[in-house]
């Protein structure tokens, strides 16, 4: 099992280097309530930026569970969008589909 604790490994992943865009996040986390929050995700060269974003405007919402398996590979938007999982419009699913893609993610402990 895998948990997504601190939102800022959104900014230390490496990303599609041809996806570029940003998209706004509502992430609800009942465990970790300091998870729960609006924010923004731009992605530029393969990188990403993570903010804390103040408007109504959602692009795409989910679980911090949903976010785990998103970040790790192990499902991709449209499956969870598919399952109830996934609240999102059809742009904003087809960007997380192409930055977060189903596949296998080899993560390191090193800092």
């Amino acid at each position: 099992m895998t948990r997504v604790c601190n939102l800022r490994i959104l900014e230390q992943m490496t990303y599609p280097q041809l996806s570029e865009g940003q998209i706004c996040l509502q992430i609800h986390d009942d465990f970790l309530p300091e998870l729960t929050q609006l924010c923004v995700l731009s992605i530029t060269n393969g990188k990403g930026r993570f903010e804390p974003f103040h408007t109504t405007a959602l692009s795409a919402e989910l679980n911090c569970a949903e976010l785990a398996q998103l970040v790790f590979g192990f499902s991709c938007a449209e499956q969870l969008a598919s399952q109830g999982l996934l609240k999102a419009d059809n742009r904003s699913l087809a960007f997380l589909q192409k930055i977060l893609p189903l596949q296998q993610n080899f993560m390191s402990e090193e800092a």
